[in-house]
């Protein structure tokens, strides 16, 4: 996937934790890449090396950083993030400014760009995704206030991006939509996506069994009527989530047919 985003165009590649960062440095990926999340510092040395940026959002994590950058003798960018109500990761949006004007005074560091993350821009009620949206604006007034000029703004996930074009700021940060998905039911359509990802299996085993019969775990599916059962040999254990039990479908020559009862570690069921 990576190396299809850079051949169209795509500058810049957000990732989870360092060994993501590293990884696609292995495979050749040449551009920017910002490790959105927190990383322990004694990983620092490396990320510098490898010219990655990190997300900060304490003083510490930024004395630590310049420490590994003098050492190495050069300047490192990174991203403040703010939390504007998301309640995980990142700065308080009221005490944002306060950090920022002690990390622009670090000479080995780079204030390169400041981020927020929505935690319901995918749910049927907006008003919260539009006061995070307020909140970042105002910690971006009072940078402006103060004359610090930071670049890249960024806040819109996959839901932020269909819903508030208020949030793209210059830089947005597509997940699910990447791949198809549009990340919930309250979401606009107004991108036409299509799930770029399928995983196939073969039908191992076929069986008929009667109206009234329990199927799996748990007995929670109860066939309605004489049916036949299907049986895939893939499970949770292959990172087939156990959330689909009752719930999720498979495709078979074209028809889309039921899971049966839950799905167990190494076996999925349907009801064909």
């Amino acid at each position: 996937v990576s190396r299809v985003l850079e051949e169209e165009g795509v500058n810049y590649f957000g990732v989870t934790s360092p060994s993501e960062a590293f990884l696609l440095r292995g495979k050749g990926i040449k551009s920017s890449i910002l490790i959105l999340g927190p990383t322990i510092l004694d990983q620092a040395k490396e990320i510098i090396k490898k010219d990655i940026t990190q997300t900060i959002c304490t003083k510490e994590m930024a004395f630590v950083l310049q420490g590994e950058c003098k050492k190495l003798k050069k300047r490192f960018k990174v991203h403040i993030e703010v939390d504007t109500g998301m309640g995980r990761t990142g700065v308080p949006y009221q005490r944002t400014l306060k950090l920022i004007k002690e990390v622009v005074k670090i000479p080995e560091l780079v204030v390169e760009g400041i981020f927020t993350h929505f935690s319901t821009a995918d749910e049927e009620d907006k008003s919260f995704t539009k006061e995070q949206i307020k909140r970042f604006k105002g910690v971006l007034e009072k940078l402006e206030g103060e004359g610090i000029d930071i670049p890249l703004r960024h806040a819109a996930n996959s839901a932020g991006i269909l819903n508030f074009s208020e949030s793209y700021f210059n830089m947005v940060r597509p997940g699910l939509a990447l791949y198809g998905i549009y990340p919930s039911e309250y979401v606009s359509r107004s991108l036409d996506l299509h799930p770029v990802m399928s995983l196939k299996s073969k039908v191992t085993y076929l069986k008929r069994v009667k109206k009234g019969a329990t199927i799996s775990y748990g007995k929670t599916y109860v066939t309605g009527k004489d049916t036949n059962i299907a049986i895939l040999p893939i499970g949770y254990e292959d990172g087939y989530n156990r959330l689909l039990s009752n719930k999720g479908e498979v495709i078979i020559k074209g028809k889309r047919v039921r899971i049966a009862g839950r799905v167990c570690m190494d076996q999925t069921i349907l009801d064909v």
